[in-house]
């Protein structure tokens, strides 16, 4: 009898740690990989061959392409054990492994992007437009991506390097693949890179520099870097444990970085073009890496948290240049305060700030971020950097995108507050910009007869003094 007992509570207990597993608690446990894609590029650039082999256990029953174009680059003659249906491609019971061609070369449709880098012998992608992924693909499980590149050329991925197969020389490279923002664009780049690798507390950076010469490519991991250990010492981690980032110069654009952005798809990475005529001295200065860097510590907020998003990283662009010391504060609070004054001049009002103008977009958000860094400084003893560095290490990656309100939910359960909700609300149901005199008087700044006068504000001097000065 005793025995017989023992035996259901068995039975009962895995019963309902299964049933933990299907609602969540405790899914890393089941986590797996379940397949293993092996890609091969062709000398010429211009073809992918991927062969799919399910793990152990593993069932796959169709590839969903992630984009229209990934139907116009596939090779419908290639398929090896895959029959085109209308929803995807239809796996064969009777085989272990499947194969499909896809074409990486030329564009198909206006938003498709193969585009080959003239000089360079590099091609840029978006894996949505040859990455057939499995149908179930769940959160927590992984695909293992190996790649077989010809001798001479490289690949650069967003997704995480696998132990000991981070060696840039070696002709395959092993990857890890999860299902974060599988709809979002995600940078590929298969040619003659230069490639390297930078391990920073809380995460690592894979850099890939479009370039011939590894001294360009020391100049834009230096520059990287360096801002890299500012955003560091002011957000206390990196924002990703693995971070691609893609470099492609330029001596065709004015400006010091003429374009500069995070992608979203597969896991976040940073995608820039900085004028290789800059200086060291003028890259450093410059506010574009210092935006993009603080997008990576917030998930994507869609449309309507655009103006949070955009707000935190212009706000951070000033603070973060100041502590750096490349610019001093005088000129940081200069430039953040001009920022507002053009989300004030060109706001339509009337309107909230989800369609109230672009500047208002970026600037009402900037606002948001210097009230709730001020009162979380006064009210809490923490600061805003703080609290978005400690979201970034329990939340980030995201699988998928968050809601502006469940975002600042978030926040006010990490900073123990109801300041982020109360906030968001105040400031998204507004119809005008909104005034920030009384922020400014907190911080003895006195802006009168269009010029800054500084009072003595411990305050102000914690936001922004460079605490190496």
């Amino acid at each position: 009898m005793y025995a017989k007992r023992n035996s259901v509570t068995v039975y009962v207990q895995l019963i309902f740690l299964i049933m933990l597993g299907l609602t969540g608690f405790g899914s890393s446990s089941l986590a797996a990989n379940i397949a293993t894609y092996k890609i091969q590029l062709s000398r010429n650039l211009k073809t992918l061959n991927i062969d799919v082999t399910p793990s152990p256990g593993q069932v796959l029953t169709r590839l969903r392409p992630l984009s229209r174009n990934a139907w116009d680059r596939l090779d419908k003659n290639s398929l090896q054990g895959l029959t085109i249906r209308r929803s995807g491609l239809t796996v064969s019971t009777n085989a272990n492994h499947y194969r499909y061609t896809v074409n990486i070369s030329g564009r198909f449709g206006r938003r498709s992007s193969g585009h080959f880098l003239t000089g360079l012998s590099t091609r840029m992608t978006d894996s949505r437009e040859w990455f057939w992924v499995p149908d179930k693909w769940r959160a927590n499980d992984t695909i293992r991506v190996e790649f077989e590149i010809p001798d001479g050329l490289s690949v650069s991925v967003p997704w995480e390097p696998i132990a000991g197969q981070a060696d840039n020389s070696a002709a395959t490279d092993h990857f890890l693949a999860r299902p974060v923002m599988l709809y979002k664009k995600s940078i590929v780049l298969f040619g003659r890179l230069q490639l390297a690798q930078v391990k920073l507390p809380g995460g690592t950076l894979n850099f890939a520099v479009a370039t011939k010469r590894k001294q360009t490519k020391d100049r834009y991991v230096a520059w990287t870097t360096r801002i890299a250990r500012t955003v560091i010492q002011e957000f206390g981690r990196m924002p990703l444990p693995s971070t691609q980032v893609v470099v492609i110069p330029t001596w065709s654009a004015s400006g010091t970085v003429p374009w500069g952005a995070v992608q979203r798809g597969n896991a976040s990475g940073l995608f820039l073009v900085p004028n290789n005529g800059a200086s060291m001295a003028e890259l450093i200065e410059d506010w574009t890496l210092y935006h993009e860097f603080t997008h990576l510590f917030h998930p994507y907020l869609g449309n309507r948290g655009r103006w949070v998003a955009e707000g935190f990283a212009s706000y951070y662009q000033n603070v973060l240049r100041a502590k750096a010391g490349v610019i001093t504060t005088e000129y940081a609070w200069e430039t953040m305060l001009a920022g507002f004054a053009r989300g004030e001049q060109q706001t339509r009002s009337g309107r909230t700030v989800v369609d109230g103008g672009l500047m208002r977009t970026y600037w009402t958000g900037a606002v948001m971020a210097l009230e709730l860094d001020i009162r979380l400084r006064k009210e809490r003893g923490i600061t805003l950097a703080h609290v978005l560095g400690e979201f970034s290490g329990c939340c980030l990656p995201a699988s998928r995108s968050w809601s502006p309100f469940k975002f600042m939910r978030k926040l006010d359960e990490i900073s123990d507050s109801t300041l982020f909700t109360n906030t968001y609300r105040e400031y998204s149901s507004a119809m005008d910009f909104p005034a920030y005199d009384e922020l400014l008087h907190s911080l003895k700044i006195n802006n009168s007869a269009g010029s800054l006068v500084f009072g003595k504000s411990t305050l102000r001097d914690s936001i922004m003094d460079n605490p190496r000065s």
